[in-house]
């Protein structure tokens, strides 16, 4: 099992993780100011939870969370120039005693300041082209201990280019999404 997260603070028993992959902007008769990126990770097994955030690094980010006999919670994120992939995996490995909480979270962001200008280079409005390909898969399913409707899950993710105006006001440019949740009868729905 597997996702990810984007910006949420979770947590309700037996709730999990979302995806997030981010940010890609290339634009047209502009010049970066100020670029940056972070990769963030979390990792919890009941209500031990482990976070790893790193800025501007381009390595791989792993966070690997395991109680013995009890449960398995991973989180990986890269972001680089031409590199931008999530990872989560959670495992229950004792359906006599399950866990009451796993969630695995990934997220990666890019961040560029652009002046976008106009065609003469005056200060005049300018426009710019912004392309999104989003590439994964997974799937959910309960067993053991957790194949009953008093289990829940809940996974994201999504993927996005967003743009934020000089005064802060943002506007979302486009964008996928998708999430799995309990459906109350001991599957999941998409």
């Amino acid at each position: 099992m597997g996702i990810t997260w984007a910006m949420t603070r979770l947590l309700e028993t037996m709730r999990t993780p979302h995806v997030c992959f981010a940010l890609l902007v290339a634009a047209s008769l502009g010049h970066a100011q100020d670029r940056s990126f972070v990769t963030e990770v979390r990792t919890m097994v009941d209500s031990d939870q482990q976070a790893l955030y790193e800025f501007d690094n381009p390595n791989l980010v792993s966070l690997r969370h395991e109680v013995p006999d009890k449960a398995l919670a991973v989180a990986e994120g890269q972001l680089a120039f031409g590199v931008n992939k999530v990872f989560a995996h959670f495992d229950a490995f004792n359906a006599a005693d399950p866990t009451w909480t796993i969630m695995a979270d990934a997220r990666t962001q890019w961040i560029d300041q652009v002046t976008i200008d106009g065609g003469d280079l005056n200060g005049t409005i300018g426009t710019f082209t912004a392309s999104l390909r989003v590439f994964g898969s997974d799937a959910f399913a309960f067993s053991g201990a957790y194949n009953t409707p008093d289990a829940e899950l809940y996974g994201f993710w999504d993927s996005w280019i967003g743009t934020s105006t000089d005064g802060g006001g943002s506007y979302l440019v486009g964008g996928w999404f998708g999430s799995w949740y309990s459906d109350g009868e001991g599957g999941v729905e998409y």
